[in-house]
């Protein structure tokens, strides 16, 4: 077991209650691929403090990345309602209603992502597809030359 591992088992082991412990293990779990290890964790964490944004954030991309855009989206939902400035979860919103097919649904996030956070480059290149498949031909150009221009900062 590695040494972030064993301290975050430490710091359960030493405050059963400590929900960022729980989240942070989450997030490691998921990157040593134990996705159902990091599914316990998060639901965990959240059990221990359903207030916190980042928590059905971070599980709410573990769900998407397990194929369960339903659950994503609930999450993301909650993580949206819960932290209404949290440009990330907006834009990772907005990627699942667009693969869910709701259109106008992931505009809206894509526009609030990049009204939270106009220097991130990835919400105008998400912004720009969408506006694409959508028609808005010059509208998705504007975005994508937005998008070319921040990463070239």
């Amino acid at each position: 077991m590695c040494g972030a591992r064993l301290d975050h088992e430490k710091a359960i082991e030493l405050d059963p209650r400590f929900s960022a412990a729980y989240n942070s293990r989450g997030v490691l779990r998921r990157r040593q691929g134990d996705l159902s290890g990091s599914r316990a964790d998060y639901d965990r964490a959240i059990a221990l403090n359903p207030v916190e944004a980042t928590y059905f954030r971070n599980r709410a991309n573990l769900r998407r990345q397990q194929g369960d855009l339903k659950g994503s989206l609930e999450d993301y939902d909650q993580a949206v309602t819960l932290d209404g400035k949290d440009s990330i979860a907006f834009n990772s919103r907005g990627v699942v209603r667009e693969a869910l097919g709701n259109q106008s649904g992931a505009l809206a996030d894509y526009d609030k992502a990049i009204e939270l956070n106009p220097g991130e480059p990835s919400f105008y290149q998400n912004r720009s597809n969408l506006k694409r498949t959508m028609g808005d031909l010059k509208g998705a150009q504007a975005d994508l030359d937005r998008a070319v221009s921040l990463r070239s900062r």
